[in-house]
């Protein structure tokens, strides 16, 4: 229900109020490339902004335990075949997330090794 409610509003969004060029969504890292999107955003040009979050820390990802889900994603955005800006660990300067600040042993090295490594 919930994901036909979202494409229900995109297909308003295009139809009704506003021309744009850059559409954003907030997707689990877990969750996989949200490939419901091309029909909606990407058939349309519009670029899709994807803020990309874990529920984990860096060094889930630094570990090489996500290495499968990161290059799944990165397979699926091929095939989405439309403009992506990826956006991981978005206000990672905070401490209100697992991936920001000193959350979960998190450091500003290890932030860039996560970075690198995605």
């Amino acid at each position: 229900m919930l994901r036909q409610s979202i494409t229900s509003w995109v297909k308003f969004i295009l139809a009704f109020l506003c021309k744009f060029s850059v559409f954003s969504v907030f997707y689990g890292f877990d969750d996989g490339f949200p490939m419901r999107y091309a029909s909606t955003i990407g058939a349309e040009g519009k670029i899709l902004l994807l803020f990309w979050e874990s529920s984990f820390g860096y060094d889930t990802i630094n570990n090489g335990s996500k290495d499968g889900v990161i290059k799944k994603f990165a397979q699926d955005v091929q095939v989405y075949g439309y403009p992506v800006i990826l956006a991981p660990f978005h206000e990672m300067n905070g401490n209100w997330s697992p991936w920001g600040g000193t959350v979960n042993n998190n450091t500003p090295e290890k932030f860039i090794t996560a970075w690198r490594r995605i």
